[in-house]
This record gives structure tokens, C-alpha cells and sequence, in this order.
């Protein structure tokens, strides 16, 4: 069983059992609880702590998908299928404008970005 089949699972039954958000706003207060979490966790350089908030963020929002009866490897697949073309959009505007990736800064790679989002949503 994968790791999402078996936190998918055990979430299942523990909501079968009665040990449940009353609703999807339960479940992603959890998300974002589990972010602040992993946000102090880096800054105060805590690896393992960190990656123990992660595996939490992972674990809540495979409990969102439960509540939207979501599947979520469709979900990730349709975001990085996105990505994946919006990227090649962002390469291909910056090789336009004579632009190295590398050397842009982080205002430059949103607004390429951005750029991109509106032209793969014509």
C-alpha cells in the first residue's frame, strides 16, 4: 500500500470512528497550523523537527482531499501537467528577452511567471 493509500486509510477510519473535523474548515485550519509549524521549525534550523512538519502538511492536506473526495494524485498530476506548461512558457519568454534564468531575480521570475499563467489561460 502506498503512503497515501495507507494516511488516506487510517484518516477513513479514524473518521469512521467518530474522530473527525466537523467540516472541510477543520481540515485546513490543520494545514495551515502544520505551515507555522514548519515555517519555525526552519527557522530555527531544526531538520528533523522540520521534516517531521512536513510529513504533518503532507498528512493534512491528503485529509483535505478526503473532505473534497478528491483524488490526490489527480490533483498533484493536473498541478504539475500546469507547471510543466507554464514552465516551458517562462523559458521560452526569458530566452526572448535575452534573460538567463540563473541570474534573474526572484520579482523577475514571478513576473515571468505570471506572464505565463495568463498566456496558458487564453
Amino acid at each position: 500500500m502506498s503512503a497515501i493509500d495507507f494516511a488516506l486509510k487510517i484518516q477513513a477510519d479514524a473518521a469512521e470512528l467518530g474522530f473527525d473535523w466537523s467540516d472541510i474548515t477543520g481540515a485546513l485550519d490543520k494545514v495551515v497550523e502544520e505551515v507555522q509549524e514548519l515555517k519555525a521549525a526552519l527557522v530555527h534550523n531544526e531538520r528533523k523537527e522540520a521534516l517531521n512538519e512536513l510529513g504533518d502538511l503532507f498528512f493534512s492536506l491528503l485529509n483535505v482531499s478526503r473532505f473534497l473526495d478528491a483524488d490526490p494524485l489527480m490533483c498533484l498530476n493536473g498541478t504539475s501537467d500546469r507547471f510543466q506548461k507554464r514552465f516551458a512558457l517562462v523559458k521560452q519568454l526569458a530566452y526572448e528577452e535575452r534573460c538567463d534564468l540563473k541570474n534573474c531575480t526572484d520579482d523577475q521570475l514571478d513576473c515571468y511567471w505570471e506572464r505565463a499563467k495568463k498566456l496558458v489561460a487564453q
